[in-house]
């Protein structure tokens, strides 16, 4: 294979190779034979802080991380209602690979937006495993200072998710612009030229490796592996679209229904693993020797299957929206995308609710370490404080727009 993109002129229709029914049901059940195996391993990938190296490996060959990667470098550019069932299967078998998984698959998004150069520089990396990992966000972090050819850049970046199996690094910093004012830039940064820090001790999702990455001397990063934030939030692109719906559906967009069957998937297991404990498990200070004929148990259940339907349900609207209005050209306004934001904070709220009612259902010795229940708990209470779901955020921005007053949504720029 060469090291241009597929194009028209080498008789290749790329748009027909995106999107593939086949490729993605081939991948949801190759995906759905190994929960098991990342089950077993959840407690270790807690221990490590990271997603174990054969985590990773298993999904490189299922070819996962290749679900959002262009066709025309390789890729199958899986539509969104493809690629997130699954992301919602290996979180029902574990909250941090699922995470790892999703964030750095739908990671390759944006790449898209930059130049060839780039992309052709990551995508032929030879690497089959998880491309991309970072910290992308208007109030910058990293420091800039131009020179010719690019920025000299420094500083650290907290919640890099992933970090220890990425090739390169989506890292933004702060720049001054030519009229004396301050913008955030987005580089890319090879994995070689960051140092990991040990700092990720939380409560939930302690295996994504969501560790701060520092750059403690200055590096020089050149001007292809350079774009305005908000230009990449808004999807300016300095390429070429390539082909598939994925594309066209900002980035904006992406982000909340994917994450949100991280959610349904943890739910999902929360309600598997109270059935499989409940099942010959007496209640104490009752006459129930069997916790599944208690009545109790069954509004319990019902109680989350109904919740779970709901946020699933939700979440299939959301990306059949998003996907009909990409379809027809209907670029997203603001007012769409702070109701989708607010339907995936349901969603992760909801979740957490269900995994907290499962735990309740499992009883004390829920609380052991070995226990599945307080490790989906936790993940699903870390999942709904994310900032792209949290409840009162998402809502009130919805509600200042449905109000008539603006959102908190950044003024679209005009270049990269």
């Amino acid at each position: 294979m060469s090291d241009a993109p597929i194009t028209m002129e080498d008789g290749i229709d790329a748009t027909n190779l995106a999107g593939s029914a086949e490729v993605a049901r081939r991948i949801l059940d190759d995906v759905a034979q190994l929960v098991p195996r990342f089950r077993e391993r959840a407690t270790e990938t807690e221990r490590l802080g990271r997603v174990p190296d054969i985590s990773i490996r298993e999904l490189a060959d299922a070819g996962v991380f290749r679900m959002a990667l262009p066709v025309e470098y390789g890729g199958f550019a899986l539509d969104p209602s493809q690629i997130y069932p699954v992301f919602s299967e290996i979180a029902r078998g574990c909250g941090s690979t699922g995470w790892v998984a999703w964030l750095t698959t739908t990671g390759v998004h944006p790449v898209t937006i930059y130049p060839h150069q780039f992309q052709q520089e990551l995508f032929r990396s030879g690497w089959d495993g998880p491309l991309q990992s970072g910290a992308i966000n208007n109030f910058a972090p990293g420091l800039g200072r131009r020179v010719a050819g690019g920025l000299m850049i420094r500083g650290k970046w907290a919640w890099c998710s992933g970090c220890h199996h990425t090739r390169f690094h989506i890292l933004s910093v702060m720049v001054e612009t030519d009229d004396g004012g301050r913008e955030s830039v987005t580089c890319q940064v090879p994995h070689e030229q960051i140092e990991i820090i040990d700092d990720w001790d939380v409560m939930g999702m302690q295996g994504s490796g969501s560790n701060s990455i520092s750059i403690a001397e200055e590096i020089f990063v050149p001007d292809h592996r350079i774009l305005k934030t908000a230009a990449l939030f808004a999807g300016i692109r300095a390429a070429p679209e390539p082909a598939g719906l994925l594309y066209k559906v900002s980035f904006a967009q992406l982000g909340p229904i994917t994450i949100a069957s991280l959610a349904v998937g943890l739910a999902r297991a929360a309600i598997e693993e109270l059935q499989r404990r409940a099942t010959g498990r007496s209640i104490t200070f009752t006459t129930y020797a069997d916790q599944l004929q208690a009545p109790i148990t069954h509004l319990q259940l019902a109680e989350m299957w109904a919740k779970l339907n709901a946020c699933e349900a939700t979440l299939k609207h959301s990306a059949e929206q998003v996907e009909g209005n990409a379809r027809d050209g209907i670029p997203p306004t603001p007012l769409a995308v702070a109701k989708l934001r607010a339907a995936t904070a349901l969603i992760c709220m909801t979740a957490k609710e269900i995994a907290d009612l499962a735990l309740r259902a499992g009883g004390a010795s829920s609380i052991y370490r070995h226990s599945p229940l307080q490790r989906i708990m936790r993940d699903a209470t870390t999942l709904s404080l994310h900032a792209q779901t949290n409840i009162e955020t998402a809502y009130e921005d919805l509600g200042r727009q449905m109000a008539g007053l603006p959102g908190f949504a950044s003024p679209r720029p005009k270049t990269i």
